[in-house]
């Protein structure tokens, strides 16, 4: 005869569980088992007299108890029912210089965790893409427009990864935090656009330095004011509208910069061929449009609403 296994023996014990025709069966014909039935039920209510003895009924403490202690004096009385005068709190003292710039330091380097994986190996493939065109292509004009062209779009990019805070999964972990999302996001920004200004610049000096015929104040004029511009012009319209108009709106003024560095042979110097000369001929117009809309991009990022009791 197979007997209760240790399951089937909590369950019997149980006078609320339902028990199965099997086991009834069982218990009628084995009295073993239900010598060990009765045993444990017993402990069981033994168990449970002694818990009762040693730790007494359990007691709850309502809300109020557990949080009128923690507030301050005039949130107390008003959570009491009374109106009291409190004294107006004292100015927290403003950290200084250094501590602000190691925060900031701090803040800037924690963000590489936030930036998206692929964006590193993407990056440098198309740096050392971008070397091996200023180098190959033998005329002088394709080959400013070809570098230009990939260095710009590969700072685009950079903007459009890190332009979603939106979509960010730790946008509820920047809600509580004591560094506002507006911060949090202008140092991820920082980050991606230094890093990849800086990988630009060492692209061009290495282009140079591999191929004496490649002027570098020529390749530099031809990448940074539209790689700016379309990059700020895709974080400002993310960070207002959504992800595919800001990537459509840069990917549009990339173009445009790109059609205007083509040769001057393939586009006519008259009326739209004018006007994007004009923008992109070597002007400090990009640049000072793109300080002015990534500052409105970090205006634009929404703050945490503040709650109060």
């Amino acid at each position: 005869m197979v007997h209760l296994d240790d399951e089937e023996l909590l369950s019997a014990a149980d006078p609320t569980a339902a028990l199965t025709p099997q086991v009834r069966s069982h218990l009628a014909e084995c009295a073993a088992c239900a010598e060990r039935v009765t045993a444990t039920a017993r402990l069981a209510a033994a168990a449970r007299t002694a818990d009762q003895m040693l730790t007494g009924p359990a007691d709850v403490p309502s809300f109020d108890t557990l949080i009128v202690p923690a507030l301050p004096a005039g949130r107390r009385s008003i959570q009491a029912g009374a109106v009291a005068d409190t004294a107006p709190p004292e100015a927290v003292p403003r950290p200084g210089l250094r501590r602000s710039s190691r925060v900031a330091r701090q803040l800037v380097a924690a963000q590489y965790k936030l930036v998206p994986g692929y964006l590193l190996p993407l990056t440098a493939v198309g740096f050392a893409l971008a070397v091996c065109l200023a180098v190959v292509v033998p005329d002088p004009g394709w080959r400013g427009a070809a570098f230009g062209a990939l260095v710009s779009l590969l700072l685009l990019a950079g903007g459009l990864a890190v332009s979603g805070p939106r979509t960010d999964p730790r946008w509820e972990l920047l809600m509580v935090l004591p560094v506002t999302p507006r911060a949090v996001f202008l140092a991820r920004l920082v980050l991606v656009l230094a890093v990849d200004l800086t990988a630009a610049l060492l692209a061009t000096g290495l282009a140079a330095l591999l191929d004496h015929s490649v002027d570098s104040l020529v390749l530099i004029s031809g990448w940074l004011g539209p790689s700016l511009l379309s990059a700020s012009v895709a974080v400002l319209l993310t960070i207002w509208r959504a992800y595919w108009l800001g990537s459509l709106a840069g990917a549009l003024v990339w173009f445009s910069a790109v059609v205007a560095d083509l040769p001057a042979r393939r586009v006519p110097n008259v009326g739209v061929g004018a006007i994007l000369d004009a923008v992109w001929s070597g002007s400090t117009f990009p640049a000072v449009v793109s300080v002015l809309l990534l500052a409105l991009a970090v205006r634009l990022v929404p703050e945490p609403r503040r709650i109060s009791i």
